[in-house]
């Protein structure tokens, strides 16, 4: 708070008045002191700076908040002296001095200046609030005009412009798009849309193995199935954030067989090689599938019997419990008394823009079913037109007596 004394301009008048009615008279009758005038024995010199323009709610805000700006003064004041003096001046008429205490310089005008990108606009006084409609950097400038005002005469005098400048930020942050959805162990790439300033990028993990993982924008998926949310952070004001969600998803297909040989063939010999594959198309019938495809892994097995009926098996190429994108076998036995093995497995993974099957292969044998040569395709159950898969696709016209269709076989994750 200023505190100052000033002896208005209408006080003194009225004390000027006073002094005029009051004149004095000489011995001789004539009017003494008849005319009087003011004058300025030391003038004003306070000033008015600006200090600081302050923001609200902050200097760097993120887009949808106000942005307010106001100019912080300060006032100096100073003692002005003046005095009436009389005329012609006797000994009966002395100069009246007058002293205003600590009298304040004021403004003649203020206003303010924006300048945003698509926003620059102006108005008057200290003080301004503004919404954004986008991001970017900008600047507020507080400007002024100020006087100091004459003793005798109350008329400005003196002073000067003024003006201090505040530069803001206003951040935004976009990802596009705003959900992806990729394969385990896939990768994809988010990106940022409507943004400013730099960003760092997250993702909102449990801390357990298996998770997605985050670099720069590019996320590459693990081998857990779920979704998760990724964010952009502001590094000009972290609490500035765009978020997006990222699905990891898999598809599981299992696989069994029990190929064995009647004693009839005894000593003799079976060697597969299964293979996942991933067949073009996703709207596979029994009417309309693609015979085109590509293998993702394999493995290969056999067993031999020998003229005891006693089995010999074997394996390779196969991956461990919980492994993705391998073949995982989960069941591997001997059937001595039907003279062949069983085999149970389940391959982990995805098939973009297609369907996975099994393709099985026979690679060798000493006793064949009756018009095959090794290596010819293993088509389970299902009519030979649906070769060269294992499993069959769904009727897509009128139904065939029932076999096993590969998504008897088929579990999506998540």
């Amino acid at each position: 708070m200023k505190t100052y004394y000033e002896i208005p301009i209408a006080v003194m008048a009225a004390l000027m008045l006073l002094i005029t009615t009051n004149v004095g008279l000489s011995q001789e009758g004539e009017p003494e002191c008849s005319t009087n005038w003011c004058e300025v024995v030391r003038g004003p010199t306070g000033t008015i700076s600006i200090t600081n323009v302050a923001v609200w709610p902050e200097q760097n805000i993120c887009l949808g908040s106000w942005f307010c700006a106001w100019a912080e003064d300060k006032y100096t004041c100073s003692d002005v002296i003046a005095r009436t003096v009389w005329a012609p001046q006797t000994t009966n008429c002395p100069p009246q001095y007058w002293t205003n205490y600590c009298q304040s310089p004021y403004f003649e005008t203020n206003w303010w200046v924006l300048s945003f990108p698509n926003q620059s606009i102006s108005g008057q006084g200290e003080s301004m609030c503004f919404l954004p409609t986008n991001c970017g950097s900008g600047t507020v400038t507080f400007y002024g005009i100020w006087r100091n005002w004459n003793p005798c005469t109350g008329l400005p005098m003196g002073g000067g412009t003024i003006s201090l400048s505040k530069s803001f930020k206003v951040v935004n942050v976009e990802i596009a798009p705003p959900s992806k959805s990729i394969c385990i162990n896939g990768t994809t790439t988010f990106t940022l849309t409507n943004s400013c300033f730099p960003v760092t990028w997250e993702i909102v993990t449990n801390g357990t193995g298996g998770e997605p993982t985050i670099s720069g924008g590019v996320v590459t998926a693990g081998t857990n199935c779920g979704t998760w949310t990724v964010i952009a952070r502001s590094t000009v004001n972290t609490n500035c954030i765009g978020s997006a969600s990222v699905t990891v998803r898999s598809t599981t297909i299992t696989f069994d067989d029990t190929p064995s040989r009647g004693s009839t063939f005894w000593p003799c010999t079976w060697e597969a090689k299964l293979e996942a594959v991933c067949v073009s198309g996703t709207n596979n019938t029994s009417t309309n599938f693609s015979t085109s495809y590509t293998s993702l892994a394999s493995i290969t097995y056999g067993f031999s019997v020998d003229t005891n009926g006693t089995v010999s098996m074997h394996k390779s190429g196969d991956g461990s419990s919980g492994d993705v994108e391998k073949i995982v076998v989960t069941d591997f036995t001997a059937n001595d008394g039907a003279a062949g093995i069983h085999i149970e497995a389940y391959y982990t993974g995805c098939c973009e823009s297609g369907q996975l099957n099994w393709v099985q292969n026979i690679t060798a044998t000493s006793a064949p079913p009756p018009g095959k040569t090794p290596p010819y395709a293993d088509c389970f159950g299902g009519p030979p037109d649906q070769c060269p898969y294992y499993f069959g696709w769904q009727p897509g016209g009128p139904t065939w007596s029932a076999w096993d269709y590969i998504s008897s076989h088929t579990s999506q994750c998540p």
